[in-house]
């Protein structure tokens, strides 16, 4: 039997503020804030998973917009003699944080994506850094349906926002809270996801 913890309503506000919409569940939100595997299926009831894959008419989850775009780039990556892998240099492993392979070397991908419009995404710092500390080349790609909307930030982008102060940060300060608009400026946008892919592999 998983224990019962009561919390006051300013610390059900700050859960609630954190949370993803039809995805998170009071636990995953903690999970994720406690830098746990946020990603690990087993301690997420039934419930939680149902709510993931929860979908008005029409519309695409996260997940769906992952598989999408990772179809297209894997073949756009083998059409060029690339190889696309989940990274094993970083502090856990994770479908969002990717390598780019090839015989010229290798290039990391930090993809994140949201199902609705009105972009917010949530970016680990841990990720950042460990990316940061591999000495290679790297990207943020930001991913939003409904449709194949997208923004790519380079790690000069994500420099020069963080010296800035442009994106805020969770109360733990292990994610960056970033929204569509200003706090994307020196992005590249893109409305394909082959535009998006070609530019990954170019």
């Amino acid at each position: 039997m998983m224990p019962v913890i009561r919390v006051d309503d300013q610390v059900w506000g700050w859960l609630k503020s954190l949370a993803r919409p039809l995805e998170d569940t009071p636990n995953s939100v903690l999970r994720r804030v406690a830098n746990l595997d946020e990603e690990s299926h087993r301690f997420r009831n039934e419930d939680a998973g149902a709510k993931r894959h929860v979908r008005n008419a029409g519309s695409e989850t996260q997940e769906d917009l992952l598989e999408k775009f990772l179809s297209e780039l894997r073949g756009r990556a083998r059409d060029n003699g690339l190889q696309v892998r989940i990274w094993e240099g970083g502090h856990r492993r994770s479908r969002n944080a990717l390598e780019l392979a090839g015989p010229d070397g290798s290039s990391l991908l930090y993809i994140k994506t949201r199902s609705e419009s009105g972009g917010f995404w949530g970016l680990r710092t841990t990720f950042l850094r460990s990316f940061d500390e591999s000495g290679l080349r790297w990207h943020i790609v930001l991913l939003i349906g409904p449709g194949e909307k997208g923004y790519l930030l380079s790690a000069d982008d994500v420099h020069e926002a963080e010296r800035a102060g442009r994106w805020s940060t969770s109360v733990n300060r292990l994610d960056y809270k970033l929204h569509e608009g200003p706090e994307l400026r020196g992005a590249e946008d893109f409305n394909t996801y082959s535009e998006l892919a070609d530019a990954l592999v170019r």
